[in-house]
């Protein structure tokens, strides 16, 4: 019995890793990182097509930064005027900027900045972030769970060799 909880909880570590992985590679394939400078201390991302129910999440953005439909990009020239034509965001926290209620359409991030922003953007229906979402909190549960398995594999033969 000792044994082959020992064992059971090592495949369940691995599982949970394995889904660790899985989400991981998921996210960063998900991931564009492509900034392109237009103009000094002006950068621009590519075009990121939201359609309906789309998640847009920025991570990184400078201060001086916004989401802007294409259609008005020819229209900001400086900060002030990305102040008046950018989108604000639905959620801001920490170094991530969420936008949930979008037109379909083509948009682009764009950063003022004196140095190239190390900026990350996605754009995915929100039904595929849930079930990322969903996987990330199954490997997490099935990483810990796989360590207390064999735990307690090692007490429960140790409490049988005392007796």
């Amino acid at each position: 019995m000792r044994k082959s909880l020992i064992i059971t909880g090592i495949i369940v570590l691995i599982i949970g890793l394995i889904f660790y992985g899985i989400m991981t590679y998921e996210t960063d394939l998900l991931s564009n990182k492509n900034i392109t400078e237009i103009r000094p201390g002006e950068y621009i991302s590519e075009n990121i097509t939201a359609g309906c129910n789309y998640i847009v999440t920025i991570k990184n953005p400078t201060p001086v930064s916004g989401l802007v439909s294409v259609s008005d990009l020819n229209k900001i020239t400086n900060s002030s005027t990305l102040e008046k034509y950018k989108i604000r965001s639905d959620y801001a926290f920490a170094n991530i900027k969420e936008y949930e209620h979008l037109h379909s359409g083509k948009y682009v991030f764009i950063d003022f900045s004196n140095s190239k922003p190390a900026l990350i953007y996605e754009s995915e229906p929100s039904s595929f972030l849930i079930e990322i979402g969903y996987l990330d909190y199954a490997a997490v549960i099935v990483i810990i769970l796989g360590p207390i398995i064999s735990v307690i594999g090692i007490f429960i033969g140790n409490k049988k060799n005392r007796n």
